[in-house]
């Protein structure tokens, strides 16, 4: 099975990819999954159309698109008329939204106790400590906690480590976004088996 990604940023892919992966397992998909990514720096619905092309050629079975709300709940309502809009291109492709509200680093404070586990911070205590924002405070622990590791492309290997350790019930117990996409993926799944 060949799922496309269209992701943000650097940091979201492999934990877009492990997200995915254990949602797989979950659902006791047997077939090898491979990933075929396509970067947008930046928002991902303008970039949905190229994406879409390139998908469409490595004939993609899940187009999975990350979306970040940033607070705009109409960004949904936006990807549905993409995907009706570009019904051509898409054809043969289950076509899957990933909301994240606001960002895609709260999905991990949805579940802090694999942010404090992996940090080695008390349960107690807050993480807001370390910052004002999910990013800026995942970003402060990775330098005060581990900073030989504090390196751009490293920091996307413990965003995925985190998404490893993530209790997905609790998250979906949590995030609206969450329990979306894994609703539509695993409708996508049985499509495609």
């Amino acid at each position: 099975m060949l799922i496309g990604i269209l992701y943000e940023g650097e940091l979201d892919i492999k934990p877009i990819s492990r997200l995915v992966e254990r949602l797989a397992d979950e659902c006791g998909i047997q077939e090898v999954i491979d990933f075929s990514a396509y970067p947008a720096s930046g928002q991902t619905l303008p970039k949905f159309l190229p994406a879409a092309l390139k998908f469409k050629q490595e004939n993609v079975d899940i187009f999975i698109t990350h979306i970040d709300t940033d607070g705009d709940s109409s960004r949904k309502k936006t990807f549905d008329t993409l995907v009706k809009t570009h019904e051509s291109v898409v054809l043969g492709m289950e076509c899957v939204a990933l909301m994240a509200d606001p960002h895609f680093e709260n999905f991990y404070f949805r579940e802090e106790a694999a942010i404090k586990r992996l940090f080695g911070i008390d349960g107690g205590d807050s993480l807001s400590q370390f910052g004002d924002t999910p990013k800026n405070i995942l970003e402060n622990l990775i330098k005060k906690c581990i900073p030989d590791q504090f390196e751009f492309k490293k920091n996307s290997v413990i965003y995925e480590h985190l998404m490893s350790n993530l209790d997905l019930s609790v998250l979906a117990q949590r995030d609206d976004g969450y329990r979306d996409f894994r609703q539509e993926i695993i409708k996508a799944f049985n499509v495609c088996r």
